[in-house]
């Protein structure tokens, strides 16, 4: 948990919208409040909680949301929580204690979603890519030039170099729907009831250590499935991460970032690998770099990508989306089908 993240939590927490009992600061430090006789110490990236009744609350936190990792540990006379899905889920349920009820999930899921609402705000969610490539020049320039040299359209083209652009055209549709997938926020404004019944599917975490732009992980509940949105001041990365039923592992990144010192990483490239926990399986790499069109399978040699070599990257890219949409946007909103074109 990072100090935005447990200061927004606070604030939600403090003012007492889901409930009577308030978390007061306790002698005016940002770091520590209290709430009846429990007090809490925010101490590098965690909260640290002393009192009575503290083991006997966080057990019943961790029986009521039995799928959520609240990263909530016993330490040897306190306990300690590291993220702020468990600071709030704690703080609700110490006041449904003080105030001798059961635990009132919608009380969590709602302060739950004013903390993440603030947050997706505060750290650029909502941004599309290209707003945020046209945000730096040295970046911009390569990045859209790249598109430009792979999907403009000029219709003079006949032939094999009509059927390329065709396929560069269409691996570029997909790539938007991936990004789009990875980060749901980008195009779309959920309602507040959308948000919160979303975060009863997947956890969204803000990394703590992204000073230049932003790092979060959106991770499905129920699979662990999970994908990983960066960007900093040397490009982005939009990933996912998916493990299925047979424990067969599948990966795909799209990544912007300036390396002069290897063509395969500089400029915009697409890197997929699949895997297992079995050794007896080989795993599989594959990088596409788009922004010199050329491509690595294997740790093998670089060489100019073919159309079939984009064909393929672009099937990969079909898979990616499907899975993408099942951590993010089937969780977010009902009904939305991802394109398969």
């Amino acid at each position: 948990m990072n100090k935005l993240e447990f200061d927004e939590s606070v604030k939600v927490l403090e003012v007492g919208v889901i409930g009577s009992s308030r978390l007061f600061n306790s002698n005016g430090n940002d770091k520590s409040y209290v709430l009846g006789n429990i007090s809490f110490l925010y101490d590098q990236d965690r909260v640290l909680v002393e009192g009575s009744d503290i083991y006997d609350i966080s057990d019943e936190v961790m029986i009521s949301y039995p799928n959520n990792n609240f990263g909530i540990l016993r330490l040897d006379d306190k306990l300690s929580i590291e993220n702020k899905e468990g600071f709030i889920a704690f703080v609700c349920a110490a006041r449904d204690k003080f105030r001798k009820r059961d635990i009132s999930y919608d009380d969590f899921y709602e302060a739950l979603e004013r903390v993440t609402s603030v947050l997706i705000s505060k750290y650029n969610l909502r941004v599309s890519t290209d707003e945020w490539m046209r945000s730096n020049d040295q970046l911009s320039k390569k990045y859209f030039n790249t598109i430009k040299k792979n999907a403009h359209l000029t219709f003079r083209k006949t032939g094999k170099k009509a059927y390329e652009q065709n396929c560069n055209q269409t691996l570029r549709r997909n790539l938007i729907e991936f990004d789009n997938c990875v980060n749901p926020f980008m195009s779309n404004k959920y309602s507040s009831s959308q948000m919160e019944d979303a975060l009863r599917k997947m956890e969204i975490s803000f990394d703590t250590n992204n000073s230049d732009g932003s790092a979060v992980t959106i991770s499905d509940l129920e699979t662990n499935n999970y994908v990983t949105y960066r960007r900093a001041n040397d490009g982005f990365s939009y990933g996912l991460t998916y493990k299925d039923s047979s424990d067969m592992i599948f990966s795909l990144f799209h990544t912007f970032n300036l390396d002069n010192s290897n063509s395969m990483y500089d400029g915009e490239y697409i890197k997929y690998e699949f895997g297992s926990n079995d050794y007896n399986i080989t795993p599989t790499t594959t990088i596409y770099n788009l922004t010199h069109n050329i491509i690595q399978h294997n740790s093998g040699a670089i060489v100019d990508a073919s159309v079939d070599d984009k064909i393929e990257m672009y099937q990969h890219l079909i898979t990616a989306n499907a899975y993408a949409a099942q951590v993010t946007l089937d969780n977010v909103s009902k009904g939305y089908s991802y394109s398969k074109k």
